[in-house]
């Protein structure tokens, strides 16, 4: 069994070798260091390498750098708490400052061997870092779910005093506070002293040490592994666990698009309060278990003099397509805080998406799973410049998600780091999708798929010209373009005179009973899109709800009066306040739940004769648990209405989906699998988003990477165009030199004339198949950023 217990501090890890806990309150000294040049390394390795091998070059700097520095720490009696993006808080035990001042000039020694050097593929590296160091009283706290992470905190007045010293801090110095130097009178060489502007605090600039400092390092039997690997788990997020023990921990590595929420809160008084670290521990478990509902994960914990920080990732250790909506979702939740938190106060979101670097980095004495990049710096910046209940968004995720929640936009803002002002968007509420947007968010032709659509006519002929209804299933893969051919569905349908209705499952909406019906119904009750407000529950919420009962109750009179009486049940679907009666308030769960399935049967059968409908659920691999037993209630009784009940999902089945499969044994089903565009159909989709011909070596490439796959042919488009990578030229689009360069120099082109331009691709391009569309992506950003030479 591996022991990952250099994945913990190390004297947190003597304390559990020595069966003893470390104590709740402390005092000693905190160093702070920080190192500059990560941030353009990554960019560079990733313009000459490329993702995977500009991830695998990235961590193996960044551990070369570590692999300096934290002996030193570890030398005189320090303890590496915490990594913080490319920065490391360091505790020395019972020091008046001086161990770490020591620590702080050795580390700066070790790192003067980065200052100017050259990685094995060439580049340039100038590495530095600025180190501060506060002195005094601190809390040492020990947070989170055991099942998710447990986390080591340092918190108190001397972390603030830490945060204004940096302000301070300069490339390659040393900063101590006043009160440090007030320990250090006479040991330490001063070069300036510099102070706030506002309250007049000083900061002393060390340059050496009067007489050397006695060596503390930490026993040898501090570095063993220990006994029992469940005192170890819960120091390491569960997927990143299960990759360190298969011995995959270099495949953690990765250069990947992924989602950065960073998180400001305030209300814990770490000094004064004894139960401070009962307050911070029971929120960071609440949020560790919002995160996880979306499975996003929390990496950081950082305690400022303005505030505590977290820093969570989605996408990294786990991938979603969805990432962007589910950060949005995870925001919502956690600034609506449960009455049980409410010590918690001013919390401020942002949230921004890129590509980040992500892998397990530091040295053999202590490591980390980290997750870094310009675009989590981002994040942190939009953090600071929300107001308390805001959550501020870069305008990728805006624009990524726009079809699910409401954004107020900001405008072009200036953040810090960034040379132009970046578009910043504010999230109001999540959005009811309705059944027009079925219809409207597609502009585009959708090609290659005529034999689906004629399915599709066939089968809605047989709809209507029997009066009896069908079950039609869409199976396909992320990004294959089922959403593009419902809309196309839709269109035809509205064209033959049936009704349209969409109910849309998503991933942050899996406990939210009846949630596609709902989008179904309240469309067909014709009430007013509503937005779902994260604040407040349904009762308290400032849309007119009496209307709206008042409305439906109308309908329903209209319809059969005898119906009132399981009036109070559509309330149930429709998330709406409608008391009940004396009858509906004697009916138990089960009870309720089948009458209110036998209600909404009636409505549907009353509605398909006055006009025949097709009703789309989409996604329904997230669909909840009571929407399924609607699903599959409806479907029993299906022929007797005109109704096409369309059913969108993802492979594989799951065990969780267990309608799916009687949905399939029923005699009205049908079903379309949804395989990859032809080759035709590739070259049609790159025609139809360029607007003109492409290059037979430029369609090569797409098809090749793309692997047939929609949503993959037009974002590769996008990117190439974008990046300069395909250019337009009089007769066609087509690859411009430098990646038609690196494709030579790759062996990947083979010359087919004497002119410049004839280039063919070799035959193993024209085969190679890659196993996933992760995968295909990942190659795609690496022609579009790096033009790696080793691309075969």
């Amino acid at each position: 069994m591996e022991s990952f217990t250099n994945y913990l501090p190390i004297d947190r890890c003597s304390a559990i070798l020595q069966g003893k806990d470390l104590p709740d309150r402390t005092h000693g000294a905190t160093l702070f260091a920080d190192i500059s040049g990560f941030t353009p390394l990554a960019e560079a390795l990733l313009q000459v390498a490329g993702p995977g091998r500009g991830a695998e070059e990235l961590t193996h700097q960044l551990n070369l750098v570590y692999e300096s520095l934290i002996p030193e720490v570890h030398r005189y009696g320090g303890s590496v708490i915490m990594f913080g993006g490319d920065a490391i808080i360091c505790w020395f035990d019972g020091d008046n400052g001086l161990r770490a001042v020591a620590g702080a000039l050795a580390m700066q020694q070790a790192i003067l061997q980065f200052a100017a050097t050259t990685t094995p593929s060439g580049l340039a590296v100038s590495l530095a870092m600025k180190a501060v160091i506060a002195t005094g009283p601190a809390r040492r706290l020990l947070v989170g779910d055991p099942s998710i992470q447990v986390m080591d905190v340092i918190a108190g007045a001397t972390l603030d005093q830490v945060a204004a010293a940096d302000k301070h801090a300069g490339r390659g110095e040393v900063v101590i506070t006043s009160e440090t130097m007030r320990n250090l009178e006479g040991k330490v060489a001063v070069a300036e002293w510099r102070h706030d502007p506002e309250n007049g605090e000083g900061f002393a600039v060390v340059t050496r040490l009067f007489h050397p400092v006695d060596e503390n390092p930490w026993p040898i039997v501090c570095f063993q592994p220990v006994r029992d690997h469940f005192e170890v788990r819960p120091w390491v997020l569960p997927p990143v666990y299960r990759r360190l023990q298969a011995g995959q921990e270099p495949f953690l590595a990765e250069i990947r698009p992924a989602v950065a929420l960073f998180l400001r809160f305030q209300g814990i008084d770490y000094d004064r309060d004894e139960a401070a670290g009962s307050h911070l521990d029971a929120y960071i478990r609440w949020v560790q278990n919002t995160l996880a509902k979306y499975e996003g994960f929390l990496l950081q914990v950082i305690m400022g003099d303005k505030g505590s920080h977290l820093y969570a990732s989605f996408g990294a250790p786990l991938a979603h397509d969805d990432d962007p909506s589910r950060a949005v979702a995870a925001a919502l939740d956690l600034v609506t805080l449960p009455p049980d938190l409410a010590a918690i106060t001013g919390v401020q979101i942002g949230i921004t998406r890129g590509l980040v670097h992500a892998g397990a980095y530091g040295s053999t004495q202590r490591r980390t799973y980290g997750v870094l990049g310009d675009e989590v710096n981002l994040a942190a910046r939009l953090m600071a410049q929300a107001e308390p209940g805001d959550i501020l968004v870069s305008g990728r995720i805006a624009y990524n998600t726009s079809h699910i929640y409401n954004f107020e936009p900001i405008g072009m803002v200036k953040v810090k780091g960034k040379q132009e002002p970046v578009p910043v968007s504010r999230v109001r509420s999540r959005k009811l999708p309705t059944q027009q947007q079925a219809n409207i968010l597609f502009t585009t032709a959708l090609v290659g798929r005529d034999r689906e659509l004629n399915q599709f006519d066939r089968i809605l002929r047989m709809v209507l010209k029997e009066r009896r209804g069908k079950i039609l299933r869409v199976e396909g893969s992320a990004g294959i373009g089922k959403s593009h051919l419902i809309s196309a569905f839709g269109k035809r349908a509205v064209y033959r005179g049936i009704r349209v209705f969409l109910g849309a499952c998503q991933s942050i909406s899996q406990n939210l009973a009846y949630a596609p019906w709902q989008q179904i119904c309240r469309a067909l009750f014709g009430l007013s899109d509503a937005t779902m407000t994260p604040t407040l529950p349904s009762f308290l919420s400032p849309s007119p709800a009496t209307d709206q009962i008042a409305q439906i109750e109308d309908q329903v009179v209209r319809m059969n009066r005898d119906w009132l009486v399981r009036l109070p049940l559509l309330g149930d679907l429709l998330d709406l306040p409608i008391p009940d009666n004396p009858t509906t308030a004697t009916f138990d769960p089960r009870l309720r739940q089948e009458a209110l399935f036998t209600l909404v049967v009636d409505l549907m059968r009353t509605w398909s004769k006055q006009q025949p409908m097709l009703l789309v659920l989409e996604d329904i691999h997230w669909m909840d648990e009571a929407s399924q037993r609607l699903t599959v209630a409806l479907s029993r009784v299906l022929a007797e209405m005109p109704i096409l009940l369309t059913l969108v999902h993802r492979p594989p089945l799951h065990e969780d989906q267990p309608f799916l499969p009687e949905l399939s044994s029923m005699a009205a089903h049908h079903a379309i699998n949804l395989s990859e565009l032809s080759p035709e159909g590739v070259h049609a989709l790159v025609v139809d988003r360029l607007q003109s011909p492409i290059s037979p070596l430029g369609l090569a490439l797409i098809q090749a990477k793309a692997q047939g796959n929609p949503f993959f042919v037009e974002e590769l488009v996008d990117a190439l165009c974008e990046t300069g990578r395909l250019i337009r030229k009089p007769d066609a689009w087509t690859l411009s030199d430098q990646v038609i360069s690196a494709l030579v120099d790759a062996r990947c082109l083979v010359k087919s004339g004497s002119g410049a331009g004839n280039w063919l691709p070799m035959r193993h391009w024209r085969r190679s198949r890659l196993a996933s569309p992760i995968r295909s992506m990942g190659w795609c950003c690496l022609v579009l950023t790096g033009c790696q030479k080793n691309t075969s």
